[in-house]
């Protein structure tokens, strides 16, 4: 949800990855739909949302996409899993209270699973902790990075059953995409995508900067708009590798004093843009720093 917009685009996204009907079904799916939404159409055989709603309130219209896609499910005789990953992104998406609105809603689902993916541990207590809407209610599970050079053999391998015999790009592609395995998914798929015909110069970066400037470029916009002016400042600094409160930093960066820099800093990093390491602050997002280094000069 990193590069999500606002609530409109998580709700017709998750309508997007519902399981395609056809001739009766797709005509009962979208009764089902009517009874859940405000206005829904069929568009290359799936259930859409009309662009008049893009107006109407993102949270209600969330509580109908999924009331829909349980009743969906059920007239299937299906049980359907929805993953809702980065899910700490609701917050700023839906405002403070939609994990208690989304608790009440799951409770009556008889036929959809539930998996709430976060990158934050601290989301944790905020959703399974004492008082918190989970309490009780989730089944925990930490996962980690998957070792690097598994990883990149692991997308050789699937380059090769996809027609890729020579696809020597895997430890090119987990080095550039970082430890976030859909990120590295991400990256694997676009590179796959440009070697088509053959093998253009430096692939991997191009791709790589495909997805930035194409892909995710919108989300990042809006992401943008929501820092201050002395984030801003930050950002620029850190994406150009150089320590946000040093003296020559805060000149070259017209940052008025370091008290400022890091006062910024504490700010991205709570809201998990920037991840404090040994060495000093980095991006979270290797695709965002990519971003701001191309935009934001």
């Amino acid at each position: 949800m990193l590069t999500v917009a606002g609530m409109g685009e998580v709700n017709r996204r998750l309508l997007a990855m519902a399981p395609e009907g056809c001739g009766e079904g797709l005509a009962q799916a979208l009764q089902i739909a009517a009874r859940h939404l405000p206005d829904v159409a069929v568009v290359d055989g799936k259930i859409a949302l009309t662009e008049d709603l893009r107006t109407e309130d993102g949270n209600v219209i969330l509580e109908g996409v999924l009331n829909f896609l349980n009743e969906h499910a059920g007239a299937r005789d299906e049980a359907w899993t929805v993953c809702l990953d980065e899910f700490q992104e609701l917050y700023r998406l839906g405002g403070p209270r939609i994990d208690w609105r989304l608790r009440g809603l799951m409770q009556e689902h008889r036929h959809l699973n539930y998996i709430l993916v976060v990158a934050d541990y601290r989301v944790i207590d905020r959703l399974a902790g004492p008082k918190a809407p989970f309490y009780k209610q989730l089944q925990q599970m930490e996962v980690g990075p998957i070792d690097p050079d598994r990883l990149a053999r692991w997308i050789e391998r699937k380059a090769k059953a996809a027609g890729r015999s020579d696809f020597p790009y895997g430890a090119q592609i987990v080095a550039a995409a970082g430890p976030c395995t859909g990120d590295i998914v991400r990256l694997a798929g676009a590179v796959l995508d440009f070697t088509v015909g053959g093998t253009p110069k430096d692939v991997v970066e191009r791709a790589f900067d495909f997805l930035v400037l194409h892909d995710l470029s919108d989300g990042f916009v809006q992401h943008w708009r929501s820092f201050s002016i002395n984030q801003r400042l930050v950002l620029r600094a850190v994406a150009a590798g150089k320590p946000p409160a040093a003296s020559v930093t805060l000149r070259a960066y017209g940052l008025r004093a370091a008290s400022t820099a890091s006062a910024a800093v504490a700010v991205l990093v709570g809201r998990q843009v920037l991840v404090r390491m040994e060495t000093g602050v980095i991006f979270d997002d290797p695709f965002f720093r990519r971003w701001v280094v191309l935009h934001a000069p």
